[in-house]
């Protein structure tokens, strides 16, 4: 079987040619690509959902591992860093902070 792109008639077109042996015939086959639908989307929804919502969770997985292994300890660090060169001036806002040193807590105020 042999496809090509054609023009007839003024317009593009697949074209496509067969040999069958039994009959000793060529069958040839045209067919427009503009008006002809070549995939039916239907049947395919259910997988691209499927695929959308494994592509979420995976994006959200990354997320979720990269905030517990990497943001989560450099914002313990940042703060550690912080209680330890400033422990009376370190504030955010309103709150105060517990700073924990040698393994006592302290408060900061």
């Amino acid at each position: 079987m042999a496809t090509l792109r054609v023009t007839l008639d003024g317009a593009p077109r697949l074209l496509a040619l067969s040999w069958i042996p039994e009959l000793q015939w060529f069958v040839a086959s045209s067919v427009d690509l503009g008006t002809a639908q070549v995939v039916e989307v239907r049947p395919l929804l259910p997988a691209i959902g499927l695929f959308l919502v494994l592509f979420l969770l995976l994006i959200g997985g990354g997320a979720w591992l990269v905030e517990k292994r990497v943001l989560k300890p450099l914002r313990q660090l940042r703060r550690s860093a912080s209680c330890v060169a400033a422990p009376r001036r370190w504030r955010q806002g309103n709150t105060m902070h517990h700073c924990r040193l040698a393994g006592r807590t302290k408060l900061v105020s």
